[in-house]
């Protein structure tokens, strides 16, 4: 993310987080959100993540984030097509189709590939 231009990171890390399973990991991942909110006095727009991890391939750690902070996602990104003051316009493509979504901020994505243009 640092890469492609992201302002800032915040790097997670404690032994008590070793062995975590998805659930464990999307749970960690909604706390560690709403603490950096609570201590920096921000709100995030808008939550980007990859479609998954390279170890349990079950890309549900974006969609779990999402349901413990109860804001809308939309799984397998691989285009945003518009992006207002409001919301965030996005296809997914999915295993037989593709489907345009208009998410309103707050929201979660998850990234299949995007090009940089």
């Amino acid at each position: 993310a640092m890469y492609r231009g992201a302002d800032g990171g915040y790097l997670l890390s404690d032994r008590a987080f070793a062995g975590s399973d998805t659930l464990a990991t999307g749970y960690i991942l909604s706390k560690a959100k709403e603490k950096i909110e609570e201590l920096e006095g921000i709100k995030f727009d808008m939550l980007m993540f990859g479609k998954q991890a390279i170890d349990g391939d079950t890309a549900q750690v974006g969609p779990l984030i999402a349901k413990h902070l109860t804001i809308p996602h939309a799984a397998w990104v691989a285009e945003v097509t518009d992006v207002t003051d409001h919301s965030i316009t996005v296809r997914q493509d999915l295993v037989s189709v593709s489907q345009v979504s208009e998410l309103p901020y707050s929201c979660l994505i998850t990234i299949e590939f995007l090009e940089r243009s």
